[in-house]
């Protein structure tokens, strides 16, 4: 079955299901588990805000009959930043203090470390050579049946229509199914650093750059 027939855009009412993807996969590529307390949190930090914000694209893949995949995609990772500190950080606030500090203060711990913590470095030029970035995962079950690889065809297709030069995306050493698939999209490791939310000895930070200007 073709990219047409599996890949579309992502509707209001897939948001549950990329919550679950997102819930299922977000600790290095395998599930959060009881790593972080309150989910709505976690889908709001990861994958709400790219289903709020009017510049952002959000692709689902879809086998039989239900979300199996998403690529949540923006193109200019800096006019996304301004917009996330203006607005949607108000929405992240408010959960933590209606509920999270509150039910799971671990979270909150957590969160305060990642934000705290050593920052990866990366190249001064970073968003001027790569302004676009995305968060492509696949549920679990659907995994290894080409999904991930026709998500990003398809946010690769809609970057170079819109002229964007190149895409980078931060992932860690530990997520072997990730690497493997962007090593064979053409990325390449810009920068490594420490690990931010899921520290652990012996795992880095990896930041990666693809540029745009032609089909793979």
């Amino acid at each position: 079955m073709g990219t047409a027939a599996r890949v579309r855009p992502a509707a209001d009412a897939d948001r549950a299901a990329i919550a679950a993807i997102c819930l299922a996969t977000g600790c290095r590529g395998a599930p959060v588990g009881d790593r972080f307390g309150d989910a709505a949190l976690f889908a709001l930090l990861f994958a709400e805000p790219y289903l709020a914000y009017a510049g952002a694209r959000a692709w689902v893949a879809v086998e039989a009959g239900g979300v199996a995949g998403y690529c949540l995609t923006v193109a200019d990772t800096d006019a996304y930043r301004r917009w996330h500190r203006a607005v949607h950080q108000r929405a992240v606030l408010r959960r933590i203090a209606r509920s999270t500090l509150w039910r799971s203060p671990r979270d909150v711990a957590r969160l305060v470390r990642w934000d705290t913590g050593p920052k990866l470095p990366g190249p001064a030029d970073l968003l001027s050579r790569y302004p676009a970035h995305f968060h492509v995962n696949v549920a679990p079950a659907h995994q290894k049946k080409g999904l991930g690889k026709e998500l990003l065809a398809t946010a690769f297709a809609h970057w170079r229509a819109l002229g964007v030069p190149g895409v980078h995306l931060r992932t860690t050493s530990r997520n072997a199914a990730a690497l493997a698939l962007y090593a064979q999209l053409g990325f390449e490791t810009l920068a490594s650093g420490p690990v931010g939310m899921w520290r652990e000895a012996g795992v880095e930070a990896l930041l990666m750059g693809r540029p745009l200007g032609a089909p793979r």
